[in-house]
């Protein structure tokens, strides 16, 4: 089943978000997917955590499942394929039962071969469920095609649940009005009926589902959920799942059978993954590692040269191995070994351009909010940063909007290498091009009239008004996106990286003159100021690294009353402004992306620089300031028996510290930068409530800014420390080989040679004619 969508829908057919809550894709805020036990997090999974995580999650799921759909129309998903070579699907479960249901179905399937080319990992099953039951992947596959499998959740996976669990979904009576029924399992639901394990359940196909998005260069991905002796087929994109109608797996075997003979025999396209991807030769590979090795030297200025051995005294030796070993574990954020992809670029002009990434250094998917990646890429002989993103149709591409504050020449942002839709199959000089008739194995040609191809779409939001629909008065927000690929010419580190109080202020100060410069001339707004988009980024034959204003994604143009024209409130949690915070009915301002700016000095002094011998512990600012909550004690509140955070209501405590400058104590940080803080509150909010504020305008604040980095700032005040997040690689993105798809031969199987109970060969006519001669008899 392929989309017919060639271009973007009309912005009047998609659904009208009214809660503000739900801003539109902010990419750069708090990912819906939480990590769970692996290489992002070594530590053994909390089974409460992991309960509370799963009822997030299903929680969250509600607004995107669309179901029940046929069996039959689901199966259109994959190609038909010719299935006189199948084996027999009578009787196929019928050694399936509680309580060993997994190993059993395993056995089902392998032993007759109903997915050939592949097999199936089984987990035994655990208190916390980290992983599916059976695990599909390549038999024959090599290097990443099969590596961790259980990590990637593999080509697909198969949730296998207990009858008395119950499924998560409820299909509807026959004549049953589908507006009012409700499909999905909520938890008000599963508490009355004594179903909480399947809700349970629902949250970690969610949680495994989006992992395996998230791992693999994927437009969707399939998986099956068995509870008991029925089944369900899911299919699951950027967007959303469509679940299929359940079946019982001893009175209608054939569709489960159907689905994994059609899928054994798809193309890895068909089977869900990107045809502009995949593995980069050793030669790419090699460049990749060279390239990204010397970019690291550049940006943090590495005097990587051989110390001669004792010939310089330890300090000395101390501080080269000290720049190499900072040099080996920043390339390895950015490099995996044996794991590097190349994507399929199609430029402007036509051309087509090879991509390199492996580790991508930022990652976020929900198919809630949509779905980001960014990496350190190789492009032309250059580094460059890719911005691998699922947007909705309805947004300004980032790209179009950094075009717009270059052409007014706003400074200290990147700039646009390349930004476009991903096109589902590519065209050089008006042909297909090699690799796209490689990895689509379809037979695609231009119309007449020169129409491109389409691009790649979720396909989950075509069925929003399906007839076979329930919604049971739950409100479906289904967002058609599109993959969206953002290339960028400066490639540097995060504002974390800072070294010292000089570096920090001098380039914040930089991004606040973006901000300022994209107010008067663009008429924008950022509305997403936070540390994690400020980076340093060192010019060629510069001394000291800029700070670049990015992720302009959420920006919004201001009205004449200098209020967005985006209603929603959008940004980083931490850093948003008290008022925005206290979710006041103006919407985003400038002053709030000042007050934005000032957290984030503040959070970076408190984290990475220096503090006096006499400080106190700084615990009460951070959670005050940066998670809205304060401290108290056993004894403070009824219930509470020792000291622990709790939750204020929503903006307090920034207003304390506005107005009283509670919990923050300017004694924390160092002479230089408390005397910044402290002027520079005072301009945001005075502690005298008769004194007029000076924040209206950003005009006060940078002249006091720029007057006070003419002071002897500390340049190396850094705590030495790393800032955990940032500094642990995360896995690399799956790549495989491209395969097309199998025909199976039309012919069924030779009969085994061997004596029948009437003594002839089986393979003889009953009558002992040859078979030439019988046909020619028919004839």
């Amino acid at each position: 089943m392929s989309s017919s969508r060639s271009c973007a829908p009309s912005p009047s057919t998609l659904p009208a978000e009214a809660d503000l809550s739900l801003p539109p894709t902010p990419h750069s805020g708090t990912s819906d997917w939480t990590p769970l036990a692996g290489e992002e997090n070594a530590e053994p999974e909390n089974p409460r955590r992991s309960d509370d995580d799963n009822e997030l999650h299903a929680e969250k799921a509600e607004g995107f499942i669309l179901g029940p759909m046929p069996i039959e129309e689901f199966l259109d998903f994959l190609p038909a394929k010719h299935t006189a070579r199948r084996p027999s699907t009578q009787g196929a479960f019928n050694d399936v039962d509680e309580p060993d249901g997994a190993s059993q179905l395993l056995a089902a399937i392998r032993d007759y071969d109903r997915c050939p080319g592949f097999e199936f990992k089984h987990n035994a099953l655990d208190l916390t469920s980290v992983k599916p039951a059976l695990i599909c992947v390549p038999k024959d596959s090599i290097g990443s095609d099969n590596e961790a499998a259980a990590k990637y959740a593999g080509e697909l996976f198969i949730d296998v649940q207990s009858g008395d669990q119950g499924d998560f979904f409820r299909d509807p009576k026959p004549f049953a009005d589908r507006a009012r029924h409700k499909f999905v399992l909520s938890q008000p639901d599963a508490e009355k009926t004594h179903r909480a394990k399947a809700r349970q359940a629902l949250g970690r196909n969610v949680r495994w589902a989006t992992d395996a998005l998230m791992h693999q260069h994927r437009l969707h991905y399939f998986s099956v959920s068995i509870h008991g002796l029925r089944a369900r087929l899911l299919r699951w994109d950027m967007s959303g799942l469509v679940a299929s109608e359940s079946f019982s797996l001893r009175e209608k075997p054939e569709a489960l059978c159907e689905f994994l003979w059609r899928f054994a025999h798809a193309s890895t396209v068909e089977r869900g993954y990107d045809p502009t991807v995949e593995r980069a030769s050793s030669g790419e590979e090699c460049l990749f590692r060279q390239l990204v090795s010397c970019h690291v030297r550049e940006q943090l200025d590495l005097k990587l040269v051989d110390v001669p051995e004792g010939e310089v005294k330890d300090e000395v030796r101390a501080e080269y191995e000290a720049q190499c070993a900072l040099h080996e574990k920043t390339v390895a954020l950015h490099y995996e070994a044996g794991r590097v992809a190349a994507l399929t670029i199609c430029a402007e002009d036509g051309r087509l351009k090879r991509c390199l990434v492996s580790r991508p250094i930022a990652t976020n998917f929900s198919m809630r909010r949509g779905a980001m990646r960014g990496y350190w890429a190789v492009m032309e002989g250059r580094v460059v940063f890719l911005k691998d993103t699922w947007r909705q149709y309805v947004h300004e591409p980032e790209g179009r909007i950094l075009r717009e504050l270059e052409a007014h020449k706003v400074k200290n942002i990147p700039h646009v290498e390349h930004d476009g839709d991903v096109p589902k199959v590519m065209y050089c000089d008006g042909m297909l091009t090699r690799f796209s008739a490689m990895a689509n194995f379809e037979r695609t040609t231009r119309s007449k009239a020169g129409q491109q191809p389409s691009f790649q779409c979720t396909e989950t939001d075509l069925h929003r008004e399906a007839e076979w629909l329930c919604y049971g008065g739950a409100r479906i927000v289904v967002h058609p996106r599109v993959h969206h690929r953002l290339i960028l010419k400066e490639v540097g580190f995060p504002l974390q990286t800072l070294r010292g109080t000089k570096e920090l202020l001098n380039a914040t100060h930089d991004a606040f003159q973006a901000l300022i410069a994209a107010h008067d001339k663009a008429r924008r707004i950022h509305r997403d100021i936070s540390a994690g988009n400020i980076m340093l980024y060192r010019q060629p034959y510069q001394d000291h690294r800029i700070g670049y204003l990015i992720d302009w994604e959420l920006s919004s143009k201001v009205q004449e009353d200098g209020q967005a024209t985006d209603k929603y409130i959008v940004g980083t949690r931490m850093f948003l402004s008290q008022r925005l915070e206290a979710r006041s009915q103006r919407r985003h301002m400038l002053q709030d992306d000042m007050e934005a700016l000032l957290y984030v000095v503040a959070h970076c002094g408190l984290h990475w620089l220096q503090h006096p011998a006499h400080s106190k512990d700084t615990r009460q600012v951070v959670q005050a300031m940066f998670h809205n909550r304060k401290e108290v004690h056993a004894g403070d509140v009824p219930g509470v028996t020792h000291t622990t955070f709790q939750t204020m209501e929503p903006g307090k405590g920034k207003l304390d510290i506005k107005e009283n400058r509670t919990y923050i104590d300017l004694p924390n940080f160092n002479a230089d930068l408390k005397d910044w803080l402290s002027h520079s509150m005072d301009l945001n909010h005075p502690r005298d409530a008769n004194a007029a504020t000076q924040w209206d305008t950003p005009e006060p604040w940078n002249d006091y800014w720029k007057e006070f980095l003419d002071r002897k700032l500390p340049e190396d005040d850094r705590i030495r420390k790393q800032d955990s997040s940032s500094m642990r690689p995360k896995s690399a993105v799956k790549a495989i080989s491209h395969r097309p798809g199998i025909h199976p031969n039309k012919r069924k199987a030779p009969q085994r040679r061997g004596p029948t109970d009437d003594g002839r060969a089986n393979d003889a006519p009953a009558n002992g004619r040859p078979v030439k001669r019988l046909k020619r008899a028919a004839g």
